[in-house]
């Protein structure tokens, strides 16, 4: 029997949660300087969480500036969530979140496919099948060898 997932937010990141499932994807944020930099601008921005049994098994940090876009800020689920539908649920629920808002298009960044990354590749596809087109792919967007892709969705 497959158990309950609840998906509460908008709300104020539960960072040490937030900080122990960025640990537990060493794949796609296995440098310290990121983690703590991503945790710090997650403070105050509204996070979606999903648990399952009083754990929290996957996020995802909107920026929200106001105007009629956002970006998915940050994003992250459990390896053992992975293929459950919950980066699915947490993706709906933002959506259905911002529309009623007034937001008209959500963006998102990840590692552009110029990258040999297998993971990203992974992160890539997911974001498709969300609904997000990609738009532009811009070298060296966050170091040297680190293409940025940027996507976005209309909601």
């Amino acid at each position: 029997m497959e158990t309950l997932v609840n998906i509460l937010g908008p709300a104020i990141a539960d960072l040490k949660s937030c900080e122990k499932l960025l640990r537990a994807l060493p794949d796609y944020f296995g440098v310290e300087k990121a983690i703590i930099q991503y945790l710090k601008d997650i403070e105050n921005l509204p996070v979606f969480t999903a648990s399952q049994k009083n754990k929290t098994i996957g996020f995802l940090a909107i920026d929200r500036p106001p105007k009629t876009a956002a970006e998915i800020h940050l994003m992250g689920v459990l390896p053992e969530a992975h293929h459950q539908g919950i980066g699915s649920e947490l993706i709906n629920t933002a959506t259905q979140h911002l529309k009623s808002e007034g937001v008209l298009l959500l963006k998102v960044k990840t590692l552009g496919k110029s990258h040999p990354d297998k993971n990203y590749a992974k992160t890539r596809k997911f974001y498709a099948s969300q609904g997000f087109s990609p738009v532009k792919e811009i070298q060296d967007f966050w170091g040297k060898g680190l293409p940025v892709l940027f996507m976005e969705k209309k909601l």
